[in-house]
């Protein structure tokens, strides 16, 4: 049995990955100091927020670690997500 050469396996491999689109959603977001502090005691590791479209979208806190200030987390973000729902970035705009 012939094995397929490997730049028919790469081709593949695009292919597969441009038909799975990133679904983008935009959120606002504000948390304050008080409401990081439950995570890092532990208690919290899930945000739950409503993107501008009214879906309720649920994501790691580890994820808005990068934009957290003292004044908590403020701001516009746009988060992707793969076909599986995985979260796949979180920037903010």
């Amino acid at each position: 049995m012939r094995r397929p050469s490997y730049s028919y396996q790469m081709d593949r491999v695009r292919n597969s990955t441009a038909t799975t689109a990133a679904r983008r959603y935009i959120l606002d977001i504000y948390l304050t100091p008080a409401q990081l502090e439950a995570f890092y005691a532990g208690s919290v590791d899930q945000v739950s927020a409503l993107d501008r479209t009214g879906r309720r979208l649920q994501f790691p806190l580890a994820s808005l670690r990068p934009h957290v200030t003292h004044a908590g987390v403020r701001g516009t973000f746009e988060l992707g997500a793969d076909a599986q729902h995985r979260l796949l970035y979180l920037r903010r705009c």
